[in-house]
């Protein structure tokens, strides 16, 4: 018999969270905890919390689906095992043979899903309607083959994000080297080769003046380095396509986007930003949500827009601001203890160390090819998933056959 619905082909578990006293930001205590999409990647959650109780887990492999709040819908995959608050419900397959298609099936239904969700303000799936989800299978499709199909194009989705996060992760490495730790200033003081193309290395000095800054640099606050923009417009008023980006759509520790609203979905004012500016994630800083906006659009109110004072700055702001020891402070600084925000006012005070002329001009250069070449690998995947939900329709149907849909991905 042709499966008919959701639990035909998966195991629903609704997570429950452990109590407070059980939990930690200290991994050692125990199994990694998600209570929401906070926690969730690009393709894998990175857990902040962690708990000695998991009265729910999820196993490798299972689909991690939000179903409370204005996030119910996103979904992530597990890659270990989590302990699941009551924010997420784990959906594992029956088989590894259909994962992808499980997906694929819940993301065909999330419209009609949502739209059923109990709770205008507060949205909220329940087991039920998850288990009762409706699988529409055309006469003789194969869900092993469709899920084959599907997990290909999931392959190539991650080597692109693998790609951008390597892309970021060496950018990254080299503002560090520069900016934080002067290894090529330490290397010529100490008569060492730094390792750099020469005309690079001639870039910097090779001493360190009274402060212990390298010879000729200065120090910089933040706000000299980019300015925190308040402009605001109204959704209503704007093209309903507009890009909008809420704190659920900046992903955790990197500086690529790879999905957003629009302006038809809100209400309430929103900050203008434009192409190039910096999103930073104020509420609940810790989460580390920075990331560069490839196109222009509005943000949540719980979002700085940083915006550099000067082209020669971008890169200092895209990596300076992003890096782990900025976001930490912020987070030190923030007020409240139930949701807490950082603060401008002190941000603003932070302070780099730069040279203004040849070595900036250089990190600069080679940061923004970084995120041009970070964004476009973006966009592709945002492409693959677009043509995987157009496709997975007519192959579900029978109207496409999977032979035929491989010939239109491989020319993609």
């Amino acid at each position: 018999m042709a499966p008919s619905e959701l639990k035909d082909i998966a195991l629903i578990i609704m997570g429950q969270s452990p109590a407070g006293s059980l939990v930690s930001d200290d991994p050692s205590w125990g199994l990694p905890l998600l209570n929401g999409p906070s926690e969730f990647g690009a393709s894998h959650p990175v857990p902040v919390q962690w708990t000695r109780e998991a009265p729910r887990i999820a196993e490798p492999g299972d689909l991690l689906f939000c179903v409370r709040g204005s996030t119910t819908g996103r979904m992530n995959w597990a890659d270990q095992r989590y302990a699941v608050g009551r924010g997420i419900a784990a959906i594992r397959p029956n088989s590894s043979n259909t994962a992808d298609v499980m997906r694929g099936l819940i993301e065909a239904q999330l419209p009609a899903l949502l739209q059923a969700a109990t709770g205008s303000t507060f949205p909220n799936v329940s087991r039920d309607q998850l288990s009762e989800l409706p699988l529409k299978l055309g006469v003789g499709v194969s869900l092993p083959a469709i899920s084959s199909l599907l997990a290909a194009v999931r392959e190539k989705i991650d080597l692109n994000r693998q790609m951008a996060s390597t892309l970021e992760e060496m950018a990254r490495a080299l503002f560090k080297s520069w900016f934080v730790d002067f290894d090529p200033v330490h290397a010529k003081a100490e008569g060492n080769d730094t390792g750099l193309p020469a005309d690079i290395a001639d870039l910097f000095p090779d001493s360190f003046d009274d402060e212990s800054l390298p010879t000729g640099w200065t120090w910089r606050r933040a706000d000299e380095i980019a300015d925190s923009v308040r402009s605001t417009s109204n959704p209503q008023a704007m093209p309903p396509d507009t890009p909008y980006v809420g704190l659920e759509h900046l992903p955790r520790k990197s500086l690529g986007i790879s999905s957003h609203g629009y302006a038809r979905q809100v209400e309430s004012g929103k900050l203008q930003f434009k192409e190039g500016d910096l999103l930073f994630g104020k509420l609940r800083p810790y989460f580390h949500k920075v990331s560069v906006m490839p196109f222009e659009g509005i943000a949540s109110s719980d979002i700085f827009v940083f915006r550099a004072k000067h082209k020669r700055y971008k890169g200092l702001m895209y990596f300076g601001f992003s890096e782990e020891g900025f976001v930490a402070s912020a987070s030190g600084a923030s007020t409240g203890t139930r949701m807490p925000r950082a603060e401008w006012s002190f941000m603003s005070e932070q302070i780099f160390a730069i040279d203004e002329a040849l070595v900036l001009e250089a990190f600069n250069g080679i940061a923004l090819a970084h995120v041009e070449q970070i964004n476009e690998r973006l966009v592709e995947c945002r492409k693959l998933e677009q043509l995987r939900d157009a496709l997975l329709p007519k192959l579900l149907s029978g109207e496409l056959r999977v032979a035929d849909a491989e010939n239109v991905i491989v020319a993609a």
